[in-house]
């Protein structure tokens, strides 16, 4: 198989030529469909498979439309395999987390499964960039009945991978199509689909209309800026700021205000690039896009404009990294290390705030920490949830489930963090482990 792909490759892209060679191009791809269609996908190099993947769009006729959406459903179980044998591994890795030390055998079993998982990390990542270049074979297709039978046929297909690919093929049309009524054709396909019940279909529907730099696509965009799923709602983030311009920059600050903890760090992330700015809430995003007209100023803010701030609302957050989360976890180091003496500090925020206001307050480093949660805590609105990891050789949570930031639970939070004590060694990727 490895030898008769570029040969596969070669003779599929002579379609054009006499009826023939033509013939022989159906044979050659109905070879490539069973050879796809049998293959095991884990056998197969992510450069050779995708070798066969393009393959498949070169076959310019309704009739390839058949086996692309089969090979589109078995690849889609391989991709969910590949997410499977990398969650299995992350779970097993996880029983290493809290031990403070291994025999010989463990570990030597802790590096292979840290091996497997950075493996199939990298294997599912790969799977996943393969389907966009099948759905960029689908979308290779020029003749105008094998796109409308794709329209019509992949539209409401069983198999949300298909109608996925569908969604993904639409950026491909519109890019190469642009004077013929198949873009127009794209889009409101591409509209249709906004309601699919699969946020996978939704999600790509979002990473299509990015390339539609049209304004009903921004509309679109900002539509499914109130998505149920999170995973579409940040797409829509992305995709709006890749259109750029004024009309994002409006978009991004309306929808700022109904979003909170990490896709509203998103917006403000994506509005920064986009002006210049930063302001940290949408009604302070708000009064600055007024007072500019609408208008992204050339150098980020007007001559001579007093730079806003937002320290007023914002307060001091943990370790100056400000907190707007509903749902936060304190990840603390209580190692040997911490115990070492610290000169007074005094840490630097972009807030507008005073420095001397925010001098830190410890003789060592635990102490520090210790003070930086309480003050941080202090600040938590009491309808957020939070916990507190603490790792040195080994990983302890404080609260194996999250907990309500009612005042009585903060004070058991202050009071237990002065119990702890600092010893022994760093065991930072467990940490982290147990936090995610």
């Amino acid at each position: 198989m490895h030898r008769t792909a570029p040969y596969l490759l070669l003779i599929l892209t002579v379609f054009a030529a006499p009826s023939s060679a033509a013939d022989d191009a159906k044979k050659s791809f109905k070879k490539l469909s069973k050879t796809l269609l049998e293959v095991q996908f884990e056998k197969l190099a992510a450069d050779e498979r995708d070798r066969y993947f393009e393959g498949l769009g070169s076959w310019d006729h309704s009739g390839a439309l058949k086996p692309i959406a089969e090979i589109a459903s078995r690849y889609g179980a391989y991709i969910d395999y590949t997410e499977s044998m990398y969650r299995k591994h992350i779970a097993m890795q996880r029983k290493f987390g809290a031990k403070a030390g291994y025999s010989e055998g463990e570990g030597v079993a802790k590096e292979a499964g840290e091996m497997a998982v950075r493996k199939w990390a990298v294997t599912h990542k790969y799977a996943v960039e393969s389907f966009d270049v099948l759905a960029a074979a689908l979308g290779s297709l020029r003749d105008p009945k094998a796109i409308d039978r794709a329209f019509r046929n992949f539209q409401k297909h069983p198999s949300w991978r298909v109608r996925a690919l569908l969604a993904l093929a639409c950026k491909h049309w519109h890019a190469q199509l642009q004077e013929e009524k198949s873009t127009r054709i794209a889009f409101d396909t591409l509209r249709k689909m906004m309601t699919d019940t699969e946020p996978r279909v939704r999600l790509a529907v979002v990473r299509s209309l990015a390339s539609f730099h049209r304004r009903e696509a921004l509309d679109a965009l900002v539509e499914y800026m109130k998505d149920p799923d999170w995973r579409v709602r940040a797409a829509a983030v992305k995709s709006i700021e890749k259109g750029g311009g004024n009309e994002a920059v409006t978009a991004l600050i309306g929808a700022m205000a109904g979003e909170k903890g990490r896709l509203k760090d998103d917006i403000e992330e994506a509005l920064t690039r986009l002006t210049g700015e930063t302001h940290g809430f949408a009604d302070v995003w708000a009064r600055w896009w007024h007072d500019v007209e609408k208008q992204i100023p050339p150098r980020g803010k007007t001559e001579g404009e007093k730079p806003l701030t937002w320290k007023d609302k914002v307060g001091h957050g943990f370790y100056g990294l400000q907190i707007r989360s509903e749902k936060i976890l304190f990840v603390i180091d209580i190692s040997g290390s911490m115990n070492e003496p610290i000169p007074q500090q005094k840490v630097v925020v972009t807030t507008g705030m005073k420095v001397e206001d925010l001098a830190t307050k410890g003789k060592t480093r635990l102490e520090v920490a210790q003070n930086e949660f309480k003050r941080a805590i202090n600040k938590v609105n009491s309808k957020s949830f939070f916990s507190i990891v603490f790792f040195n050789h080994g990983v302890q949570t404080w609260r194996k489930e999250m907990q309500l930031a009612t005042p009585e639970i903060k004070r058991r939070a202050r009071l237990d963090i002065d119990k702890v004590q600092a010893a022994g060694a760093t065991f930072t990727l467990g940490a982290l482990r147990e936090a995610f």
